[in-house]
């Protein structure tokens, strides 16, 4: 399954089209660019396989401009490609997504004690969840409880008016940062946004911008590194905060960013360099695989 990220500046409207072949597709602004997806490969991998998406670039740019003929698109304004590996299915040879989620209690093999699950899509793998514990409980004959996930705020989710809290925001904390900065790291972390800015305070270095055309902030890759588990320069730029999420931001972005990890983490000089080095096959490979 994959997402393309394509270097053209997008409208505030979003789009929705269909190839000849039936697929619908979508175009959806982005980070001030468009996103396009989703599309699935007509191929079976597994997980530890290595990317081939030259060929699957030029398949799917091609049925992007039978559903969005005025756009005119090539493979060389792709800049970034999301992808993953999901279920599939093969039918009368042809490989296509299993489309739903699969919950197996191996009992049925006679193995007691194991359930695995194959989810189908991010989006719904809370309702999965849901699914999986309702039937653990009752097969372990313990006393049902609601589930409470469906309505429970996920973690810095806790807020009713985003304008508000701006404005907020900016009256507390908006001395000597880029003026995308307050929008942008409310919106990433919603009420847990102090983290961030309290650390930018407290080391006014951390306030700059990491690269021009990103609102990322030193700041963010310090958070990711002591609240949010990034162990390596490739987490806090890509996995933890949108500083590679369009593509290559740029060497003196990587360098930058490499420095301010480097000195949270202690690396030596010959690990920077082999973060660095990570880093640029990840992006200049114009791949993010996840999962």
């Amino acid at each position: 399954m994959r997402n393309r990220s394509a270097a053209r500046a997008a409208r505030e409207e979003a789009l929705g089209g269909r190839s000849t072949l039936g697929r619908n597709l979508f175009l959806v602004p982005w980070r001030e660019r468009a996103i396009f997806g989703t599309w699935e490969s007509d191929r079976a991998v597994n997980a530890g396989d290595p990317a081939d998406d030259s060929r699957d670039i030029i398949a799917f740019v091609a049925e992007l401009n039978q559903a969005f003929p005025a756009l005119d698109l090539t493979p060389a304004d792709i800049t970034l490609v999301h992808r993953g590996v999901v279920p599939a299915i093969v039918r009368g040879g042809r490989v296509s997504l299993q489309g739903h989620d699969q919950i197996l209690d191996h009992a049925s093999q006679a193995i007691e004690g194991l359930v695995t699950v194959s989810g189908a899509k991010y989006t719904t793998a809370r309702a999965v969840a849901e699914r999986v514990t309702t039937g653990l409980v009752a097969k372990l004959q313990r006393p049902a409880v609601p589930c409470r996930t469906a309505s429970t705020p996920l973690p810095g989710g806790s807020i009713r008016d985003v304008g508000m809290v701006i404005a907020e925001a900016r009256r507390d904390h908006d001395e000597g940062l880029p003026s995308d900065t307050i929008p942008h790291v409310i919106a990433a972390y919603g009420s847990r946004y102090r983290d961030v800015l309290e650390l930018a305070a407290k080391r006014p270095e951390l306030k700059a911008r990491i690269a021009p055309d990103s609102p990322v902030i030193g700041a963010q890759l310090v958070h990711a590194i002591r609240s949010e588990m990034a162990l390596t320069l490739a987490d806090a730029m890509i996995r933890r905060t949108p500083l590679g999420a369009l593509g290559h931001p740029g060497d003196a972005a990587v360098e930058r960013a490499a420095s301010i990890v480097a000195g949270e983490m202690k690396w030596s000089d010959e690990r920077r360099r082999a973060e660095i080095g990570e880093v640029n096959r990840l992006l200049t490979g114009a791949t993010i695989q996840h999962g």
